[in-house]
């Protein structure tokens, strides 16, 4: 059977309970039901991010970049035979189809987030500040608030929205001039971030840094973060060697820091291996029909060969690699994104860094001698600031699982050659995993 291409070179996944995900990926059939901008190409468009379940539904944001001004989002929701959208969601569809089982939303508008649509209306943004600002803040913040523009958006989970705030006179009330991001949640874990956020702020003052809380609406669902400054650390992975290697070790550092402070009441166990890589091996499988090893029994055997903690459960990132971590001036790190916070054998965090490493390599990003540096760098600065060695095997069981949960990352981002991509990053998997043991 021949394979679905979306465009020359661009496979589809073939789904039998989704057969309308090779319609929803093809520009030819899709032009005409996102109602482009006339002067817009549909090459102008991209997938931007999927989220698929196999035989159940997938959402596919699609992205029109335009010459100025923010992006323009649309995304579809597709359904399997047996489920439709429900009757309260009717309203904020933009279209729904259903002989391709097909609804398309145009963003503001998300099924999971109405808040969206209101703080981009400016009738009634008012609405949603005056549940995050204090009212004695209020007011520096009113005149700004219009000014923000959404940077990165996943449809009915999450959206971050970014405004520069140029504070207010010189009164005691305004914060000080700055950037600003309010993240919009689809469900209610922003007001556990709130509560980390609120909770580590003083706690990792001069050792590792996270952006202050100001202020969490739980009706609708948006947290409030002041910028905390900083370079994003990838623009350091082309630097000499001796610059690196310091802002490595400034960030191994403050990992160790981090693992080393005391949970926060609330703080939940990490996913069980089986939750998560049973899942991911699922996908795989249906992305791929035939990978090179069995995903699902790469799964088995790491969930087998699971190792006991090599020290006592500790307060884990949860999704921590290079693109969460800020370097000031000083070689400080800072760390973002606190959503997936948990407690668990801190070897989680080091693995999914150097995992994250070997995608950058797949991708074509990095050379694969660089990243097994940075990667070493990293785990021996680790090392250092902990005072415990770490048993490879260990370390390798961790990479392992990390990578098998990365693999089907090329095809949420709809890559030219997600294919590809995807059985390296299995391979991978599988290589890294038999030097554990597994």
């Amino acid at each position: 059977m021949s394979t679905p291409q979306a465009k020359p070179g661009v496979a589809i996944p073939e789904d039998p309970r989704l057969p309308q995900l090779a319609w929803a990926l093809d520009w030819r059939r899709m032009k005409s039901l996102l109602n482009l901008p006339d002067f817009a190409a549909s090459d102008d468009y991209r997938v931007a991010y999927i989220r698929y379940k196999p035989g159940t539904n997938c959402i596919i944001l699609y992205e029109f970049l335009q010459p100025s001004g923010p992006p323009v989002w649309v995304y579809a929701k597709l359904f399997a035979e047996d489920r439709v959208p429900r009757p309260s969601d009717q309203t904020l569809l933009s279209a729904y189809y259903p002989e391709h089982r097909l609804a398309l939303v145009s963003f503001p508008r998300d099924l999971q987030m109405p808040s969206l649509h209101l703080v981009m209306t400016p009738d009634q943004r008012g609405k949603v500040l005056k549940h995050v600002i204090s009212k004695r803040r209020r007011p520096g913040f009113e005149p700004h608030w219009g000014t923000w523009a959404p940077i990165r958006y996943k449809p009915e989970r999450r959206c971050v929205m970014c405004g520069t705030y140029e504070g207010f006179g010189n009164s005691t009330n305004s914060y000080p001039p700055g950037r600003f991001y309010a993240r919009f949640y689809a469900g209610p874990e922003g007001e556990r971030t709130a509560q980390w956020h609120r909770h580590f702020a003083h706690l990792t003052r001069g050792k590792v840094r996270i952006p202050a809380c100001l202020g969490y609406s739980a009706k609708y669902r948006v947290l409030l973060l002041q910028e905390t400054g900083g370079k994003p650390l990838p623009i350091f992975f082309t630097r000499s060697t001796t610059k690196l290697a310091n802002v490595l070790d400034a960030t191994s550092r403050a990992l160790a820091t981090w693992h080393g402070l005391t949970p926060p009441p609330g703080a939940s166990p990490l996913p069980s291996p089986a939750e998560q890589l049973l899942a991911a091996a699922s996908t795989i499988q249906s992305l791929l029909h035939d990978p090179p090893v069995p995903p699902s029994d790469l799964a088995r055997r790491l969930i087998e060969t699971a190792p006991s903690w090599a020290s006592e459960p500790s307060l884990v990132h949860g999704d921590f690699y290079h693109d969460q971590v800020l370097i000031r001036q000083g070689a400080t790190a800072r760390f973002l994104d606190l959503d997936e916070l948990a407690v668990g054998d801190p070897l989680y965090d080091v693995a999914n860094f150097c995992a994250h490493l070997r995608l950058l390599v797949v991708r074509g990003e990095m050379e694969s001698s660089r990243a097994q540096w940075i990667g070493a760098r990293f785990v021996e600065g680790y090392q250092a600031a902990t005072g415990r060695a770490i048993p490879q095997h260990h370390l390798n069981w961790h990479i392992s699982a990390s990578l098998l949960r990365l693999a089907p990352w090329p095809f949420r981002r709809f890559d030219p050659k997600w294919p590809q991509q995807v059985r390296l990053l299995l391979e991978e998997a599988y290589k890294t995993g038999s030097e554990a043991g597994c």
